[in-house]
């Protein structure tokens, strides 16, 4: 998907409701670590859904660049913990 088909997408399940949405896999790429970012930047949520991102599998080696994007977000998931 594209960056623009990926917001068009998450405001559409924004819009009919949903309140815990899965954004991306950041570590997979940088398309989706900036989707994340731009998520989360322009509070494209709101401040009653939380996202929640998949980290790798194994939480010693979450970059911290992952961390500190979902640290400016309030209502985030962080599967790492």
């Amino acid at each position: 998907m594209s960056p623009s088909q990926k917001m068009t997408f998450f405001r559409m399940l924004v819009g009919v409701g949903f309140k815990e949405i899965e954004v991306a896999y950041p570590a997979a790429s940088d398309l989706d670590f900036n989707f994340v970012r731009k998520v989360v930047e322009d509070n494209e949520a709101g401040d009653d859904v939380f996202i929640q991102v998949r980290p790798r599998s194994c939480s010693h080696s979450v970059p911290g660049r992952e961390r500190r994007q979902l640290s400016a977000r309030a209502r985030a998931v962080d599967r790492t913990a």
